[in-house]
């Protein structure tokens, strides 16, 4: 059940003309039972795994809240890590080893006759609610927690609906306090809510996924298409991802709004960043600070001296690509992002205040290195990541036909970009918000239903 489908759109409306219509003390059950049928519609097998995950790791948060004990919050962190690495990473580890061992001593352990290599499927958002339930348990262990959690309220942190299948990655401080006392629905919050869910459908349907079809033919094949394609196709994934991504993200916080919650901003125009340190301060916030919090700073962070500090920051963001998925494309992904950092870092080059040509420099720099970490991301293995990179300069293939509405693809993310980065600007837009919120739904009904054949998935729910 896709957030841009028909069918989630019947299913939120009756769980919102439930929810505000119910007294407040059932409220919280009808999202929960809301919430594992939107998961159920994507596998009932799924559900089963999750719920039973969740149990577990609440049945550890309950012996350890009573003793204290080390070992015991140790092991539910371990057995988290442990369920991700075995549905995520054990074929990959498998293709890993084979180039290490004798293929021969693998033997009991590949699949057998007819089955592929993918013969263990992955639960949908296994990533996401891993990182979650370990950050619950950490902050338990940390004691940022200092009330206890009912079994219902656990249950509700984790599985709530709208922030479920790629994030944002909640902390307990972001929801577990309103979960029993929501803020109450205002026509300033339902237009708010309106605005989200407007914009993460207009970058989702109308330019990521039109993107999408344009890109994907170059990506499988960049051997067969010129230099100025091969450009023209990285950029157009970093628009993409980001359209995608931060919709998605959009969109969550709508259905949030609309409900009484409030998530966390997950992006803010992260391709403005005139360093790569601020463009993981922009770029999917809630991961980044994630694996601050609860990978870097642990390491040692900056207080064990600067090389021991550029290793946790190197160490970090490999791990972060690997988080993304089982793939030497993900692993050079995070290399290539902590080098950039590291060698940033080393020279100093994000210090001191950039103006003028000096921070339009700077900007164009960090994107294009953020554009050599995109095509390791979205090529489909490594050789064809460097095939892509070699076409940058030698390709010969066949052109891509620029169309009006194929620049307009391009250049509409960057205009929303600069209002995002600079917010001010978006006074006119909130000063006439009743004439322009109905008018831009009414053209982005136009738009989805014109531009669009079939709902594609968002990017991240492979993650």
């Amino acid at each position: 059940m896709l957030f841009n489908s028909f069918e989630f759109l019947i299913f939120f409306g009756v769980t919102f003309a439930l929810y505000w219509s119910t007294p407040q003390r059932y409220r919280k059950s009808i999202l929960l039972v809301a919430s594992i049928i939107f998961y159920a519609s994507w596998s009932l097998w799924f559900t089963v795994h999750f719920l039973s995950a969740i149990v577990i790791n609440y049945i550890f948060y309950y012996f350890y809240e009573r003793t204290r004990k080390k070992p015991i919050v140790y092991t539910i962190i371990t057995l988290n890590f442990l369920n991700l690495a075995l549905f995520k990473y054990y074929y990959f580890g498998l293709d890993i080893l084979s180039h290490i061992l004798p293929e021969a001593s693998l033997d009991f352990i590949t699949p057998g006759p007819g089955k592929s290599i993918e013969a263990i499927i992955l639960p949908l958002a296994i990533s996401f609610y891993t990182f979650q339930m370990v950050a619950l348990q950490i902050d338990v262990h940390r004691r940022s927690i200092d009330k206890k959690i009912s079994f219902v309220d656990f249950v509700f942190f984790i599985i709530f609906f709208r922030q479920l299948i790629a994030g944002p990655i909640m902390r307990h401080s972001e929801l577990l306090p309103f979960i029993n006392k929501p803020k109450l629905i205002t026509e300033t919050r339902l237009d708010h809510a309106a605005y989200l869910l407007a914009i993460g459908l207009f970058k989702k349907v109308v330019i990521a996924d039109s993107l999408s079809r344009i890109i994907n033919p170059i990506f499988h094949s960049p051997g067969s298409y010129d230099g100025i394609s091969n450009l023209l196709a990285a950029y157009g994934f970093a628009i993409q991802i980001y359209m995608d991504f931060s919709g998605y993200s959009d969109i969550a916080r709508g259905l949030g709004r609309a409900l009484g919650f409030n998530l966390p901003i997950n992006f803010k125009a992260p391709y403005l960043s005139s360093s790569f340190a601020e463009t993981w301060k922009r770029w999917h916030i809630t991961l980044s600070t994630w694996l601050r919090d609860y990978l870097y700073i642990p390491l040692g962070g900056s207080r064990s001296g600067k090389f021991r500090s550029l290793l946790n920051t190197f160490i970090t963001m490999v791990l972060g690509g690997l988080w993304h998925g089982a793939n030497y494309t993900y692993v050079m992904w995070g290399i290539t992002c902590g080098l950039f950092l590291v060698i940033e870092k080393v020279f100093g080059l994000n210090k001191g205040k950039a103006t003028g040509w000096r921070l339009v420099g700077r900007r164009l720099v960090v994107f294009h290195g953020w554009i050599i970490g995109a095509i390791f991301f979205r090529a489909e293995s490594l050789p064809k990541a460097f095939e892509m990179m070699a076409s940058l300069f030698n390709g010969t293939g066949q052109s891509l036909v620029i169309q009006t509405n194929v620049a307009l693809l391009y250049l509409i993310p960057f205009a929303m970009q600069v209002l995002e980065y600079y917010p001010t600007r978006m006074k006119f837009l909130i000063r006439h918000k009743k004439i322009l919120l109905p008018a831009g739904i009414i053209i982005l009904g136009f738009l989805i239903t014109t531009l669009t054949t079939t709902s594609q998935p968002f990017f991240y729910f492979q993650f």
